[in-house]
């Protein structure tokens, strides 16, 4: 778990100059935003990530709208430390 802590806290601080919130290891935030879909209709998204059944999720105005599971930590870890917070945005599906 430590590496994929250590890839998050790295994320947290490049893209946001924060330190990553663990308080819930199933729900450790990435990021959120308002993104707009192809009617210029504004969403909410909210991107978080699961360091127990290792998964990045989506949730689009409220509800998890998607998931991107993980065979291990280690291949999260890998994940998270090549993306940015718009790489995850242009993975959801408005």
């Amino acid at each position: 778990m430590e590496s994929a802590q250590h890839a998050i806290i790295e994320y947290s601080m490049e893209q946001f100059g924060s330190k990553a919130d663990f308080s819930d290891l199933r729900a450790v935030p990435l990021g959120h935003t308002e993104i707009y879909d192809e009617n210029e209709k504004p969403h909410q998204l909210e991107v978080k990530v699961d360091l127990i059944d290792p998964c990045i999720y989506w949730i689009l105005d409220g509800n998890e709208s998607q998931e991107k599971d993980f065979s291990s930590l280690s291949s999260l870890a890998k994940y998270i430390n090549k993306i940015t917070f718009s790489d995850l945005c242009w993975e959801v599906e408005v």
